[in-house]
């Protein structure tokens, strides 16, 4: 087996193992019943927040820290940091034990696209990206749709209604947490990164030296050369320190790189949705399972919650839609502001309709709409980006994406959820998102329309 496929396997068993939390699709349901015992207003005020406003910090750190350990370190703290999230809603913890183990998952939420980041620096072959990031994305949905048909399959023969335990899915999802960081330990290191470790460039060495050097990188050689005195043409020393100048080299390489990327028109069009759009995302599917919950427990007392089916569907649902999507030829871009107010103003169509019913089996149905219709638009949004920017600022590029889509998300948490200025319950939160998504969709068709009289004043001329 060559290196790369060792490194695409691993991966992909890394990504699958990390997905398999049987737990998730219930966490309400366990947080608020027997097992812990906490209120529906707990959960939502005291708990969920604190993963939301932990995530915008780590989000910054993790992407720091990352490049600088060479990546395998933060896979390895990633499996661990999965394995502690569970391990502390062991023996029925406290409010103040689970706030820490929201802090747990914070990180593993945050070092969510380091695994992406380490195979792209660790594999040599650019050739083979889109074909190895294919293989890891239908890793990551075999293993949600694993966790989702397991704790299905646990629900229904343990006839474990919604205020039942479901211990036993906290320890499921230990041990494919377990598994996880077991894998991490067999990935290969890495020894070159995109900036703190960066390889040597024709430009940087002569021949001769390069030669000399062999295949280290350009980090090394100045490591080497500014960590002694430097005689210059005067014969004074150089004073400039190792550690300041590597900084600034890495400081001018990550602006380079940044302002790259998004003075692309195209790029920003898209980034902008996914993060404006992504936070209403999240703030809808973090309270899901609450009103889920509420319907059952209001019209179908006696009934065991099918939260795994929905995960199994929308998942299954949602690959196929992203594969489709990845073979259609067509130019997204052209399209951008049509889709993206068509998408959006769907989405809030949904969850419009989703505040206002009592069915569970329509409100099921809704969410695997929603997932679905997001989902697709996102992978859209993923690989348009991807075409117009480097490899080497993937990590750059979709971590700030992922910044700035948290920071919009913890504002509206702030609004909306703590009460901080209005009071709203889940309905009053689901119906605000509503009317976000509208607010974002009328947006785009506006654009839209504008870019649409441009080009037949263009044409006419």
């Amino acid at each position: 087996m060559d290196s790369n496929a060792k490194i695409c396997l691993l991966v992909c068993a890394f990504a699958m193992a990390r997905e398999f939390r049987p737990v998730e699709p219930f966490i309400a349901e366990f947080l608020i019943g027997p097992d812990v015992g906490l209120t529906e207003k707990q959960v939502v005020q005291d708990i969920l927040v604190i993963s939301t406003y932990a995530s915008l910090v780590l989000v910054i750190v993790v992407f720091l820290v990352t490049d600088l350990l060479r990546y395998k370190p933060i896979v390895i703290a990633d499996g661990v940091a999965g394995v502690m999230t569970y391990v502390l809603l062991i023996g029925r913890p406290s409010l103040q034990m689970i706030q820490v183990e929201q802090m747990f998952f914070a990180f593993f939420y945050s070092s969510d696209s380091v695994l992406y980041t380490y195979m792209y620096a660790k594999i040599e072959d650019k050739t083979t990206y889109n074909q190895i990031t294919g293989y890891v994305r239908a890793a990551v949905l075999s293993g949600k749709f694993l966790s989702g048909f397991s704790s299905q399959v646990f629900v229904t023969l343990h006839q474990a209604g919604t205020n039942s335990s479901k211990l036993p899915l906290v320890y499921m999802s230990i041990a494919g947490m377990t598994t996880a960081t077991l894998v991490s330990l067999l990935l290969p290191s890495v020894k070159h990164t995109f900036y703190f470790h960066r390889k040597t460039e024709a430009e940087v060495l002569q021949p001769s030296q390069a030669q000399s050097y062999g295949a280290i990188d350009v980090f090394t050689v100045e490591a080497e050369t500014l960590s002694h005195p430097i005689k210059t043409d005067q014969g004074s020393e150089s004073s400039l320190s190792t550690n300041d100048h590597i900084a600034s080299k890495v400081i001018k390489y990550l602006w380079t790189d940044f302002k790259e990327s998004f003075s692309n028109e195209r790029v920003v069009v898209w980034a902008f949705w996914w993060s404006v759009g992504g936070a209403g995302f999240n703030l809808v599917l973090y309270y899901s399972q609450l009103i889920w919950k509420e319907a059952i427990e209001q019209n179908y007392p006696n009934m065991e919650s099918m939260n795994g089916v929905v995960d199994c569907v929308y998942t299954a649902l949602s690959a196929v839609a992203s594969y489709k999507v990845g073979q259609l030829n067509v130019e997204w871009t052209n399209h951008s502001n049509a889709l993206l107010a068509i998408g959006s103003i769907s989405l809030g169509a949904v969850v419009l309709l989703t505040s206002q019913l009592k069915n569970i089996y329509l409100l099921y149905v809704c969410h695997i709409i929603l997932t679905l219709t997001y989902h697709t638009m996102l992978t859209v949004a993923e690989f348009e980006i991807a075409k117009q920017i480097k490899e080497s600022c993937y990590g750059l590029v979709f971590g700030f994406i992922m910044f700035v889509n948290l920071a919009v998300t913890t504002f509206w948490t702030v609004i909306i959820v703590e009460d901080t200025f209005f009071t709203f319950n889940i309905k009053r939160q689901f119906e605000f998102c509503a009317g976000y998504f509208l607010v974002i969709g009328l947006y785009y068709l506006m654009k839209n329309i504008q870019t649409s009289s441009r080009r037949n004043v263009q044409f006419n001329t």
